[in-house]
């Protein structure tokens, strides 16, 4: 599954980037997205699923192993923020299509995908360089 997921949402990356009409901020909103969608499904694919199916899980660096969990969570969480995100967006253009261009041009909605990433990336680095979540490596 995550393997299919991986390449479908790489497809969804190379269409944004090559369809014109997804130069908008629904096109930026969701390219975001798929950037953290594809980079959790290729951890998943490229890395959970093979040290499973190998049984190599037990010989693995410790800290190979919490930097996949820990690009897993920035992951997880980046969609978490965009999810609404685009939801708004998509509210504004129906409810208020007079006010859209303004509200989501492209500045502020690169802005605003870049504080997707932010708030993901920050409590989560912090959390994990913290002393006292250090001493705890869960297998």
């Amino acid at each position: 599954i995550s393997l299919f997921g991986f390449f479908c949402n790489s497809l969804v990356l190379l269409l944004i980037k090559s369809s014109p009409s997804m130069s908008n901020s629904f096109g930026i909103l969701t390219f975001g997205q798929a950037i953290a969608d594809c980079g959790q499904q290729a951890i998943f694919a490229f890395y959970v699923v093979p040290t499973h199916l190998l049984l190599v899980n037990k010989t693995l660096e410790p800290h190979v192993v919490r930097r996949m969990g820990h690009f897993v969570v920035i992951f997880y969480q980046v969609c978490g923020f965009s999810h609404p995100c685009t939801a708004v967006n998509r509210f504004i253009a129906v409810y208020m299509p007079h006010s859209f261009a303004q509200i989501f041009n492209r500045r502020n909605t690169i802005i605003l995908t870049l504080s997707c990433w932010v708030l993901a990336v920050v409590p989560t680095t912090i959390f994990l360089l913290h002393p006292i979540c250090n001493s705890y490596i869960i297998f």
